[in-house]
C-alpha cells in the first residue's frame, strides 16, 4: 500500500514538473504570407503572447540568401543584425503580448515568384523553445516595354498614314 502511494506521489510530482516546463507561448504573424517587390522592403508584424517572465529570445532564420531580414522590438526599437539569421533578447512580462516587426528585403538577383520560409523561434529563460514558420514571396514589378518589332511596325504604319494624307492634299 505504501509503495503504491509513493508511486502515485512520484507520478504526480513528475507530471507537474513536465507541466511547468512546457510554458504557453503563441506567435501570430500579420499577414500570414507576404508578397514583396524586388527593390522594396516588406514588414510582418509578429505578436508574441506568453505566460513566461524574465529574459527571453526571439530568433529568426531565412531559408535562402535571396532574402534578408531584420527583427525589431517595437516597444524599445532595439534591432538584431540584418541577415539570414539573427536573434533579439528582450524582457518578457507574463500575459502582456509583445509586438515585433520583421522587415524582409529581397536581394538583387532574387528569383521572382518564389516563396521563402522564414523560421521564428522563441526561447524562454529556462531554455524551452517553440518554433513557427511563415512565408514571404518575392515578386517583380513588371514595367511594360514594347519590343523592337512592335516599335518598327507602329513607325511604318505612322509613316504610311502621313504619306497618304500628304498625297491626298496634293491632289
Amino acid at each position: 500500500m505504501r509503495r503504491g502511494l509513493l508511486l502515485v506521489i512520484a507520478t504526480i510530482a513528475i507530471m507537474s514538473t513536465v507541466t511547468l516546463a512546457s510554458a504557453y507561448a503563441e506567435l501570430t504573424a500579420d499577414p500570414k504570407e507576404l508578397s514583396i517587390d524586388i527593390g522594396s522592403t516588406g514588414s510582418l508584424t509578429l505578436t508574441l503572447d506568453t505566460d513566461d517572465d524574465g529574459k527571453a529570445k526571439l530568433k529568426f532564420e531565412t531559408d535562402s540568401d535571396e532574402i534578408k531580414a531584420n527583427l525589431i522590438e517595437d516597444s524599445s526599437s532595439s534591432e538584431t543584425g540584418t541577415g539570414n539569421d539573427g536573434e533579439l533578447e528582450f524582457d518578457n512580462t507574463p500575459k502582456i503580448p509583445k509586438t515585433f516587426t520583421l522587415e524582409i528585403t529581397p536581394q538583387d538577383g532574387a528569383t521572382v515568384n518564389e516563396k521563402h520560409d522564414i523560421y521564428i523561434e522563441y526561447q524562454n529563460k529556462d531554455g524551452i523553445k517553440k518554433k513557427w514558420s511563415t512565408k514571404a514571396s518575392v515578386t517583380a514589378t513588371v514595367v511594360p516595354v514594347p519590343e523592337l518589332s512592335t516599335v518598327v511596325l507602329m513607325s511604318a504604319g505612322l509613316l504610311g498614314m502621313i504619306a497618304l494624307v500628304r498625297r491626298q492634299r496634293r491632289d
